[in-house]
């Protein structure tokens, strides 16, 4: 029986962790199953071993079907085929299929408890089905079992911890990890992202920045540095930095996305809808490119190509509630205020907490043109809702017009001078100018009007 080796490698932009596995095979069984060849019309046996190389050839080729076929009649000839079970799930794992592939890694472990590539693959899987409990337990026992102990074992443990929110362990991991292999570029990048996480830019870009040196074409972490300057204001070297990875991987939609929005902080809005339209090209699901393109559609008042953009993030995720929240927002500026409440609605079904959606009806129900949509004691409610979750000028804005809608001309007064108080100490000239004028019909006891036209058209 030939000894075959399978490398099974995670490499994503929050998570960069390799393994590889060596199967024995030695079945020891008469049984056999009989095949016809199509070529040459002869009968040919395969015995377990020969079923589990063909499901290796097809694994490594991505064929992932026939491979799991393979698999399957290795293990009807040999029920303790252990290494089989631990290909099987491999090939469900790269399909998505992450409970039939734990499955199979807990069988090959039931066979063998001490199956080092069985915990690595069960510990990886767990860890992309999001029980990072079980990865880190699975990593604790390679740690024990294992002699010599291998780096990427402390490294494959760090990323749990990095994702179960314990930061501090992740960093020990990573640090142990380096000092076992001071060139390994991935441990660089992986603890680069924790320091990031943790608010340490400078650590961070150290780390992606020692990572580049070892590995000059390690696109993610340039990524990585890019987003640390990104969140420092750098937007120039954000750019720089996005550019050089895309120049190693150009089909990388996620860093397409992350450039857009850098550009559109710029101020850029023609190249950063140009970014978040290569997003879209490179991987047509990614949701976010969608809604940051849609959101500077809005910016540029292209109305029905915003919603369009929202709609179809919607499309591909109906749980996401800011594409809700947003196409509102774009409803609401084309006077279709009863598409804009419909969609704030459903953004506040799919997240209770979201002040923005709160703050966006009341204002409609507030401040609509059209008498059919205002209703001040909703107002009123949902505005003081969006102020307790996210107390800012903008919601005292929209809580003082919502107390004029019902009359409490006093209590709009008041409550609007805490916002233009607010707008001015932001530097927030247009908002505060609004506010003033906000301020002047409160004055007047007369509510605000939002000057909306009915039925925009673009």
């Amino acid at each position: 029986m030939k000894k075959n080796r399978i490398v099974s490698v995670i490499s994503i932009v929050y998570l960069t962790s390799v393994f590889c596995g060596l199967f024995a095979c030695s079945t020891g069984v008469e049984k056999q199953f009989v095949l016809e060849n199509d070529e040459d019309k002869k009968e040919i046996t395969l015995n377990a071993g020969d079923w589990y190389d063909r499901g290796q050839a097809f694994l490594e080729s991505k064929v992932y079907d026939k491979a799991i076929e393979a698999f399957d009649r290795a293990i009807e000839i040999e029920p303790h085929f252990a290494d089989a079970y631990n290909s099987r799930g491999i090939a469900w794992k790269s399909k998505g299929e992450f409970s039939l592939a734990i499955s199979d890694f807990l069988k090959a472990l039931e066979i063998n408890p001490r199956d080092i590539d069985a915990l690595n693959n069960h510990g990886i899987t767990s860890f992309m089905a999001g029980d990072f409990n079980s990865a880190i337990a699975d990593f604790n026992m390679i740690i024990k079992i294992t002699s010599p102990i291998l780096s990427s074992s402390f490294h494959s443990r760090g990323i749990g911890w990095k994702h179960s929110g314990d930061y501090n362990r992740a960093i020990s991991d990573y640090n142990i990890a380096i000092r076992m292999n001071p060139y390994n570029a991935m441990v660089y990048n992986s603890r680069g992202l924790a320091n990031g996480d943790m608010g340490e830019y400078k650590r961070a870009i150290a780390d992606f920045t020692t990572a580049i040196k070892i590995n000059p074409s390690f696109a993610r972490a340039y990524t990585g540095r890019g987003i640390i300057h990104y969140r420092l204001a750098n937007y120039n070297k954000a750019i720089t930095d996005f550019s050089k990875s895309l120049e190693i991987d150009p089909n990388d939609a996620e860093t397409y996305n992350s450039r857009g929005i850098v550009w559109y902080k710029k101020g850029d809005r023609r190249q950063a809808i140009e970014d978040f339209s290569k997003a879209i090209a490179a991987n047509p699901r990614i949701i976010k490119a969608y809604n940051s393109r849609g959101i500077a559609y809005f910016v540029g008042k292209k109305f029905d190509k915003a919603i369009e953009d929202f709609t179809k993030a919607i499309e591909i995720s109906p749980e996401y509630a800011n594409a809700y929240s947003n196409r509102g927002i774009a409803w609401k500026n084309k006077g279709q205020f009863e598409s804009a409440v419909k969609d704030y609605t459903k953004a506040l079904e799919l997240n209770p907490k979201n002040a923005d959606a709160y703050n966006s009806l009341a204002w409609i129900f507030a401040t609509c043109p059209l008498d059919k949509c205002r209703d001040g004691k909703k107002a009123v409610s949902f505005a003081l809702k969006a102020v307790i979750l996210k107390p800012d000028a903008f919601k005292l804005d929209t809580l003082a017009a919502s107390y004029a809608e019902v009359g409490k001309f006093d209590e709009a007064i008041s409550t609007q001078k805490k916002s233009n108080v607010l707008f001015k100490r932001a530097g927030l000239k247009k908002a505060l100018s609004k506010g003033k004028d906000h301020l002047d019909s409160y004055q007047n006891k007369k509510p605000w009007r939002d000057d909306v036209v009915i039925n925009k058209k673009e």
